[in-house]
């Protein structure tokens, strides 16, 4: 083959290109060789390792068995807490060396699932994090799996007190967030007896009213307390401003305040008071609420249980039984409990002043100088009492039957039998009563309870009842049924 003297020039020159772009390609693959290479990015685990703020989370992820979860392809978040943070949480979880001596399959557990509570599904940067509940990898059970973040501004916020102090730490497998508490899950059994409260519509003014009294921190407390709970229809019942959620968030009088704390105090037992608790029949239960003095008995609830029933003070049923809260139990009522502010001699005395005037002359009988023992009895703030008290009108009933006009024409043995009759030597509400005989200072009586109401009737009245027209009216020392007629020996 001949070649021409241009095609020669040509070859030459197409020769010259390729050994420069072959050494190029030498020189330049010769390079790359010789420079270093980027590392290899690190997994959430690694990273965590590489940090000494973080020795003893590492620690609790390779006791826990986390280890490999961790370092797998994830991508996770994780909310790490620091070393100073641990150190501020509870033995054996507060340091390093305590994690690695913990052998107790419990405890590991236990950390396993403090663990995973600080772990979420995906890679969230701060600013992929909003405020609400963030599901974690915990698994949900005995204790909650949700964390409630807030975000405002640049601050983020776990649960309320833990705070995200070092962000978007990142890693091959998801991002790190260093957090300055330890994350404990909380129970997910009920809340606290204000938490419950608050969370059922038929309690909103007793919410009220536990917040207007200052006892919301106090009912929030460990405990634990057995709370008789008036629904919003108890409180209906009651006088203003005490009778709405708006009526008791407007009161603004210390003594009112004063005055419904002390209400309020008068509802709550101490311990945890099962319906099942209650013995049967006639029981005093010890309030809260302090004695208004000394020897003055104005602070006792008292119980009277007949089967599943429990009626407080004669007048108020529980009405829904064994309100589970993390802090003791609630028990619905249909009535506010009101406690007593008068002895029954003061409540006779202040009848007597009333418009229209009652108990003038039952007042005027115990007057009578043969008659010193029962009022003393009525006066005495340590006594335990039952009185049947006869209305005006029954005693002057009683004249009309026997003719005569007046208590002075009644002997005084006569008058002392017949008061006598009305007594009962311990505290009966119309709730410990039932039909049959009742023994009082006088001898027996009849009771007769139905439907319709109490009867109670002495020997000498022979088919005559006298009806209880008033119930169950509460004195710091005994009760007082109020009668339509006087009973007879």
């Amino acid at each position: 083959m001949v070649f021409s003297h241009s095609s020669l020039l040509s070859f030459r020159r197409l020769s010259l290109v390729l050994v420069a772009l072959f050494g190029f390609a030498a020189t330049s693959c010769k390079d790359d060789k010789d420079d270093p290479q980027p590392a290899a990015p690190q997994n959430i685990v690694q990273v965590a390792q590489a940090n000494p703020d973080f020795s003893i989370l590492v620690a609790a992820v390779t006791k826990a068995n986390l280890a490999s979860t961790l370092s797998g392809t994830g991508p996770f978040t994780v909310f790490a807490p620091t070393n100073a943070a641990f150190t501020r949480f509870s033995a054996p979880f507060n340091s390093a060396a305590n994690i690695n001596a913990i052998t107790d399959p419990a405890q590991i557990a236990t950390l396993r699932d403090y663990l995973l509570y600080h772990v979420l599904a995906g890679n969230k940067k701060a600013a992929d994090l909003s405020t609400g509940p963030q599901t974690t990898l915990k698994t949900a059970g005995a204790t909650t799996n949700i964390i409630n973040l807030t975000k405002t501004g640049n601050t983020i916020t776990i649960n309320g007190s833990t705070t995200v102090v070092t962000a978007d730490v990142a890693a091959s497998n998801g991002t790190i967030h260093a957090i300055d508490n330890v994350l404990v899950p909380a129970n997910t059994g009920p809340g606290n007896i204000v938490q419950v409260a608050q969370d059922n519509t038929n309690f909103s003014v007793l919410v009220a009213a536990v917040t207007k009294a200052d006892l919301a921190g106090t009912l929030s407390g460990t405990g634990p307390f057995t709370v008789l709970a008036p629904t919003n229809a108890a409180f209906a019942m009651m006088p203003a401003p005490f009778n709405t959620a708006a009526g008791i968030a407007g009161i603004t009088d210390p003594a009112q305040i004063a005055t419904l704390r002390s209400i309020l105090l008068y509802h709550v037992l101490p311990g945890r008071k099962a319906a099942a608790d209650f013995p049967n029949g006639a029981s005093a239960q010890a309030t809260a609420k302090p004695a208004s003095a000394a020897g003055v008995n104005d602070n006792t609830v008292y119980a009277s249980k007949a089967g599943s029933t429990i009626t407080l003070n004669g007048t108020s049923r529980v009405v829904t039984a064994d309100v589970a809260a993390s802090n003791g139990i609630i028990h619905a009522i249909d009535k506010v409990l009101m406690p007593p502010t008068r002895k029954i001699s003061e409540l006779v005395v202040a009848a007597t002043s009333g418009s229209p005037a009652e108990f003038t002359l039952l007042l005027a009988a115990l007057q009578r100088p043969a008659a010193a023992d029962l009022l003393a009895a009525a006066a005495n703030p340590a006594s335990n009492v039952t009185v049947f008290a006869p209305t005006d009108a029954a005693f002057r009933a009683l004249f009309t039957q026997l003719g005569i006009t007046s208590l002075s024409e009644v002997t005084d043995a006569t008058l002392l039998a017949v008061l006598r009759l009305h007594i009962v030597g311990s505290r009966a509400f119309s709730s410990d009563l039932s039909n049959g005989s009742l023994t009082t200072l006088g001898g027996s009586v009849t009771v007769g309870v139905s439907s319709s109401g109490v009867t109670v009737r002495g020997g000498g009245n022979g088919s005559n009842n006298a009806n209880v027209t008033i119930a169950n009216q509460l004195a710091t020392n005994g009760v007082v049924h109020v009668i339509d007629r006087v009973l007879l020996p």
